[in-house]
C-alpha cells in the first residue's frame, strides 16, 4: 500500500472518529522474505471528549464549547477552520495542553510531521502520562523513519495501558520493521487472545511467523485471515509465498492467482507467482509475470536474471541472453548470471560461482532428497556402494569424507562398509541448508559447511588423512579439478581410496554444459590422475541421473594413492 493510499485510509478513519485500526494497521504484511512493506499503521484515536480527557484544572464551559466545535471540525476534515480556530484558543489560554492535542492532530492530518510533533511534545511536557499523545509520538516517528524512537514512544505508552490494542498494534508494527519478529509475534498472540475474529491481526502474526521461519504456523493464520475475510487479498499473496516456502507450488499458484485478481499490481505477488510457475516448469507463463513485475519495478535489476533464467529454459536463447546481460549491466559481480550466461553462450569457466552453488542448493535442501531419488533417477550413492563391494576392501573402514555430500545421501549407502565401533564418516558442503538436513536425520559423526577445496586445503578441518574420499555428482559443478586433485592426495593414507563420479564430456578435456553443469572427459582424468600421483583402478561408463527423459551419460572413477 502506497502512501496516498495509506493516508485516504487514514483520512476516513479520522471523519468517522474510529478508535481502531484502518484496514491494514499492524505491521509490514507484504509476502516478500527480503525488504517488508509500508503498510497503515497510523490509528486515528481521537473521540469528541478525548482531547480534553486530562484537564488541568477545571475549564471554563466557553472553552469546553469551543474545545467542541474543533474536534467536530476535525471529524469533517475541515483542519484549516480547526487549526484558525486552536490558534485563536492559544493566544486566550497559553499552553492548554488540550488545544495543544488538538492542534498537533490537526497538522497530522495535514501531514506537516514537524508542528504536530512540537505540538504533542508540549502535551507530554505538561503530562508525561498521555498514552494518545505518545501514540501520534510514536506514529509521527514512524513518518521519519525514526523507528526506535517510535518502539520507545508505543512501549511508554504501553506501561500506561497494558492492554490497550491500538497501543499494541502499533508497537507490533514497529517492531516487525526492525526486524524484532519474535517479539511481534508474542504481541500478535496476545492481540488474537483479544479479538480472535480480526482478520487483520491473523494477517499480520502469519507475517510475523514466516519472518521468523515458521511457515507452516503462517500457512495457518494467514487460511485462518481468509476465513474470517474472504476478500483480504493480501493474505492469498502472503499465502502464495508461505505455501511456495513449503514446496506446495500448485496451491501456491492458486492464492497468488486469488490474490492478484485483486491487487494486479503487487509486485511481489507477481515475483512469487513468476517463481511457483518456473518450478512447475511453465517457463513462458513464469517470464511473462517475471517481465510485468520487472515493467511495474524496473529498480528491482537483479531479478533479470530471473527473467533470463525463465526465458532461456521456455528456449527463448537470445531473450535469455539479453536478460543476463541487463543484470549484468547493472550487477557486473553477479556472479549467478554470469555463470548461466557462460553456460548459455558456451564459455567454460573453472568452476560455478560459490554463491550460486549455496543459493542453488540452500533453497533446494528440503526436496532434495525426494526430487533426487524418486524424479531424477539419481542412483550414485548405490554405484558406490556396488564399487566398494566390487574392490573387495580388507578391513572395514575407519575414517571417510564424503565432498559435496548435501544431506548425505552416500553416506548412508556406504555406512555398512565403515567400522561400527570405531569408524567415522566426516560431511562437507558449501549449503548450510543441506548440511542442516543431514545433521537431522544423524548421517554423519561431524559436518563442515565450507568450499571443498578450502577443506581440503586446510588440515586443520577434520581428520588429517582418510582412507577414502568420495564426491558423488559433485564436479558438476568444478571444471578444473587439479586442486581438488592434489587436495585429496594430500588428505587420502597410504594406499587410501578415491571415489567420484563425472558427466561425460564429448571433448578431451572439460566442458560447461549448457545445463550450468560441468562434464568431463576420460581422457582428462586420467591424465589428471596419473600427474597427481594416483593410480587408476577403473573408469566405469554409468548414467547417474535422468534430464526429464533423457538420460545422462557419465563415467564412476576409483583412483588409490600409490
Amino acid at each position: 500500500m502506497n502512501r496516498k493510499e495509506r493516508r485516504r485510509l487514514e483520512k476516513e478513519a479520522q471523519k468517522q472518529a474510529k478508535q481502531t485500526a484502518s484496514t491494514n494497521a499492524s505491521g509490514p504484511v507484504a509476502a516478500s522474505r527480503d525488504e517488508p512493506k509500508n503498510v497503515s499503521n497510523l490509528l486515528f484515536d481521537h473521540a469528541m471528549n478525548s482531547a480534553s480527557a486530562q484537564k488541568e484544572g477545571a475549564l471554563t464551559q466557553q472553552l469546553d464549547w469551543e474545545l467542541q466545535q474543533i474536534s467536530d471540525q476535525l471529524n469533517n476534515g475541515f483542519t484549516g477552520d480547526a487549526l484558525k480556530s486552536c490558534q485563536k484558543l492559544d493566544d486566550l489560554y497559553p499552553n492548554n495542553a488540550d488545544i495543544q492535542h488538538l492542534s498537533g492532530i490537526a497538522y497530522f492530518m495535514n501531514q506537516d510531521w514537524v508542528r504536530a510533533t512540537q505540538c504533542f511534545e508540549a502535551v507530554i511536557s505538561q503530562h508525561p502520562n498521555n498514552d494518545q499523545a505518545l501514540n501520534y509520538l510514536g506514529d509521527l516517528a514512524i513518518e521519519k523513519n525514526e523507528l526506535n524512537q517510535a518502539e520507545d514512544y508505543f512501549r511508554r505508552a504501553g506501561k500506561i495501558i497494558p492492554e490497550d490494542q491500538a497501543t499494541l498494534q502499533r508497537l507490533a508494527y514497529v517492531l516487525q520493521r526492525l526486524e524484532k519478529m519474535e517479539e511481534a509475534a508474542k504481541i500478535y498472540r496476545q492481540l488474537i487472545g483479544q479479538d480472535p475474529n480480526s482478520a487483520e491481526i491473523h494477517l499480520n502474526y502469519g507475517y510475523a511467523l514466516f519472518k521468523c521461519d515458521q511457515i507452516s504456523e503462517a500457512v495457518t493464520e494467514y487460511r485462518a485471515a481468509i476465513k474470517l475475510d474472504p476478500n483480504l487479498s493480501l493474505a492469498y499473496i502472503n499465502l502464495g509465498m508461505a505455501l511456495s516456502g513449503l514446496d506446495e507450488d500448485e496451491d501456491a499458484i492458486n492464492a497468488f492467482r486469488h490474490g492478484l485478481d485483486a491487487l494486479p499490481k503487487h509486485v511481489e505477488g507477481l515475483f512469487g507467482l513468476a517463481r511457483c510457475l518456473r518450478a512447475q516448469d511453465e517457463y513462458q507463463k513464469a517470464a511473462d509475470y517475471f517481465q510485468k513485475a520487472l515493467n511495474l519495478a524496473p529498480d528491482r535489476t537483479q531479478v533479470y536474471w530471473e527473467l533470463g533464467y525463465s526465458l532461456e529454459l521456455a528456449g527463448d536463447k537470445a531473450g535469455g541472453q539479453a536478460a543476463y546481460e541487463k543484470c549484468l549491466n547493472h550487477h557486473p559481480d553477479h556472479s549467478v548470471a554470469q555463470h548461466l550466461l557462460d553456460s548459455l553462450m558456451g564459455n567454460t569457466t573453472e568452476t560455478a560461482p560459490q554463491d550460486y552453488i549455496q543459493e542453488l542448493f540452500d533453497d533446494y535442501a528440503d526436496s532434495f532428497d525426494d526430487n533426487l531419488v524418486n524424479e531424477l533417477n539419481y542412483v550414485v550413492p548405490g554405484l558406490l556402494n556396488t564399487e566398494l563391494e566390487t574392490l573387495k576392501l580388507d578391513q572395514p573402514l575407519r575414517s571417510v569424507l564424503d565432498l559435496g555430500g548435501g544431506t548425505g545421501l552416500v553416506a548412508v549407502e556406504i555406512n555398512k562398509h565403515v567400522d561400527s565401533a570405531s569408524g567415522v564418516v566426516h560431511g562437507v558442503d558449501l549449503s548450510s541448508g543441506m548440511i542442516d538436513i543431514a545433521v537431522q536425520n544423524n548421517r554423519y559423526h561431524e559436518t563442515f559447511v565450507s568450499d571443498i577445496g578450502e577443506f581440503l586445503d586446510d588440515v586443520g578441518q577434520g581428520l588429517s588423512q582418510y582412507e577414502l574420499i568420495l564426491a558423488g555428482d559433485v564436479f558438476v559443478y568444478i571444471g578444473n579439478l587439479e586442486q581438488i586433485f592434489n587436495g585429496v592426495y594430500q588428505r587420502l593414507g597410504k594406499n587410501g581410496l578415491f571415489l567420484f563420479t563425472v558427466e561425460q564430456s564429448p571433448s578431451e578435456n572439460y566442458t560447461l554444459q549448457s545445463t550450468g553443469r560441468f562434464a568431463h572427459s576420460k581422457t582428462y582424468v586420467e591424465e589428471l590422475a596419473n600427474k597427481s600421483g594416483f593410480e587408476v583402478l577403473s573408469i566405469r561408463k554409468i548414467i547417474p541421473r535422468k534430464d526429464g527423459d533423457t538420460e545422462i551419460d557419465g563415467y564412476l572413477v576409483s583412483l588409490q594413492k600409490r
